[in-house]
């Protein structure tokens, strides 16, 4: 539907902007990472393990 009414050009740059703003999303409002998650996890070392049987 866009595509047979702008070209190929505008919908590069609508799909662009759509994974522009998951990524900004995701970043903002995304698990913590860094130094302070690093310090959360060896709170709890046992947590989130899975054992293959």
């Amino acid at each position: 539907m866009i595509f047979g009414t702008f070209g190929y050009q505008p919908v590069f740059v609508y799909i662009a902007a759509c994974w522009l703003l998951v990524a900004l999303t995701v970043g903002f409002f995304g698990p913590h990472t860094g130094e302070s998650a690093g310090r959360d996890r060896a709170a709890h070392p046992g947590e989130n393990v899975q054992l293959s049987t």
